[in-house]
């Protein structure tokens, strides 16, 4: 739907699929059609979610995107029809270990010095 657009790096991601018929009536599930949606992302680092039957014409997609960027999502279904949207996959919350920081002080010899990182 159209309130799938944005989603955090890291984080997985879920939405959620329902088979409709020719004339938006939900469709009745009758088992055995697997592979009736798909659905993949392309931006900087292309992914595919994995799409699992609920088995009451309902499908749960879930994907797993660690780089940020504007993606293109696509749905496929098996008839060849398909829906894009774009999807901003944002950035985690900042990590200890990947950040760094380059610092130049200027200081004159035989003072005091602080400097605080907060």
């Amino acid at each position: 739907g159209s309130s799938l657009t944005a989603a955090t790096a890291g984080i997985e991601g879920t939405f959620t699929l329902e088979a409709r018929d020719a004339f938006s009536n939900v469709a009745k599930y009758l088992g055995g059609y697997d592979g009736v949606f798909g659905a993949t992302l392309k931006g900087p680092t292309p992914v595919a979610a994995t799409m699992t039957d609920v088995q009451d014409s309902t499908y749960i997609a879930n994907f797993y995107v660690t780089v940020s960027g504007t993606y293109t999502l696509t749905v496929a279904v098996i008839n060849g029809n398909s829906r894009t949207q774009t999807l901003v996959i944002n950035p985690a919350v900042a990590s200890g270990a990947h950040t760094t920081l380059d610092v130049t002080l200027a200081v004159t010899a035989g003072t005091l010095s602080t400097f605080t990182l907060s």
